[in-house]
């Protein structure tokens, strides 16, 4: 929009060319509260949604646990993650993430207490502050 503006006080209509414009938010939560604010994805199977990491225990020896609340359309919710392999090196309470649902469970959605929130997720990759308005969240490690 911006550019377009600056574009008609120039007196240049003539599109740009392939330039995508980015924004560089200052932290992790601000960018996902922009994110669910503007976001008309939904969870679903197989649907990748941006999430932020809650609460991660991590025990010698075992799968770590990764809570983390996920941007929807019908506003954030929480759910389980897994980082498969531990994939994504160094993630931390508080770092964005690519959140894939692969399976649901009423168990978990009575648990939390919202039916969205019996949907386990997939880390797929740590993502950046910065969104690029053609490709979304810039991925910075992916699984």
């Amino acid at each position: 929009m911006l550019n377009w503006i600056a574009r008609q006080l120039r007196g240049n209509s003539q599109p740009q060319s392939q330039s995508s414009d980015t924004l560089r938010f200052r932290d992790a939560d601000s960018a996902f509260a922009t994110e669910c604010k503007y976001t008309d994805n939904r969870v679903a199977e197989r649907v990748a949604l941006v999430a932020i990491i809650r609460t991660l225990k991590v025990k010698e020896g075992e799968e770590p646990v990764i809570l983390v609340q996920v941007a929807d359309a019908d506003g954030p919710f929480a759910a389980f993650a897994i980082d498969p392999a531990g994939k994504l090196p160094d993630l931390r309470e508080g770092d964005l993430v690519a959140w894939l649902a692969f399976s649901y469970s009423d168990t978990l959605s009575l648990v939390l207490g919202d039916k969205r929130s019996g949907w386990m997720g997939v880390l797929t990759a740590k993502l950046s502050l910065t969104y690029d308005s053609h490709r979304g969240f810039i991925p910075e490690s992916v699984a």
